[in-house]
């Protein structure tokens, strides 16, 4: 999921040029790369003459453009683990394929059991909060339960009290909401026992 979503950053000349650390830094609600790295549980290494200190990336984006970073610090390094048996994957909604803003942007990393139970599951979204947000709620009625048709209906439903969209000039905060809810239901979809889409490492 986090190829997916460099993949998606502005276009070539764009992301030949940028850093995922720039990406993050932005504090953009809508930044592409922070919204796997916050499915991964990322941790940034932040650096200055003082020495080094860890942060989660859940804990950097205090809102729109603002983050916790002072301003002798830089981000050196981007820290998360992810399991061979994990899968993953990034969906972004936006107005062309290339140089578009994020209406919607959601990625998943989700494990099963033998029994195809879901043992660990996060769900990250942007463009719907002042930052990206996990969707904690939706995560704790998956655990346990294995993917059907009800299943994720419930998951679409339980996902309005994870996010707060707003209306601007890309869309409105209902067709957010609505957005974000056939996302999740085609993540889901995508990534059940017999899907073949995985998670293979770290950068």
């Amino acid at each position: 999921m986090l190829s997916q979503a460099a993949a998606m950053v502005g276009a070539p000349a764009i992301r030949n040029r940028g850093t995922v650390g720039g990406n993050i830094q932005s504090a953009s609600p809508a930044a592409d790369v922070v919204v796997p790295l916050l499915a991964l549980d990322a941790k940034l290494v932040l650096a200055s003459i003082g020495g080094k200190r860890e942060i989660y990336l859940k804990d950097f984006h205090l809102g729109p453009g603002k983050t916790d970073r002072k301003p002798e610090e830089l981000i050196t390094e981007i820290r998360f683990d992810c399991l061979e048996d994990d899968r993953s994957v990034f969906y972004k909604l936006g107005q062309r394929n290339a140089l578009a803003i994020a209406i919607v942007s959601l990625a998943l990393q989700i494990s099963f059991s033998s029994q195809n139970e879901v043992t660990k599951v996060a769900i990250a979204l942007g463009s719907v909060a002042p930052t990206a947000v996990r969707a904690s709620n939706t995560e704790d009625y998956l655990l346990g339960k294995t993917l059907t048709d009800e299943t994720i209906r419930m998951a679409r439903e339980m996902l309005t009290k994870d996010i707060k969209p707003i209306s601007d000039l890309r869309a409105s905060s209902e067709y957010r909401d609505s957005a974000s809810q056939v996302l999740l239901a085609r993540a889901l979809k995508s990534v059940m026992p017999n899907s073949n889409t995985s998670c293979r490492g770290a950068v």
